[in-house]
């Protein structure tokens, strides 16, 4: 139930991006009638083992002692929004994508056999253009 009296339902279910929480606490009901943000469920995270901790001007969630999400209060609606955690780049080098190669060395001393490799190469052109 909204503030002014509506009712939304959930379309559908998804998994927050937050690999830090347990699987079951990432659940997520997506409702299309929220357009300007989202709703996390604080007693889903605390159900999981989280600690949620509430100041004046800010929020931390916290699981085995390490923060897994932060968050300020909003001056104009005295809101806390949460803050996406940040991915980490990572540690070892992402491998580099292997792309299907042709490789072809022609060696030719005489002009027209270098112009014509050079034509083929070039998915044969019309002459004109050439």
């Amino acid at each position: 139930v909204l503030p002014d009296g509506r009712t939304i339902k959930s379309t559908h279910v998804t998994e927050l991006d937050v690999p830090d929480l347990p699987l079951a606490a990432r659940t997520a009901h997506i409702f299309p009638g929220l357009t300007n943000g989202s709703l996390i469920s604080i007693g889903q995270l605390c159900d999981h083992g989280c600690i949620a901790t509430f100041t004046s001007d800010a929020v931390t969630i916290t699981l085995d002692k390490k923060v897994i999400l932060r968050g300020d209060r909003s001056a104009p609606n005295r809101l806390w929004t949460l803050h996406a955690p940040s991915s980490t780049p990572p540690t070892e080098p992402l491998p580099s994508p292997i792309f299907p190669v042709a490789n072809n060395v022609e060696h030719s001393s005489l002009l027209a056999d270098r112009i014509a490799f050079l034509h083929a190469s070039l998915f044969s052109p019309q002459l004109s253009t050439w």
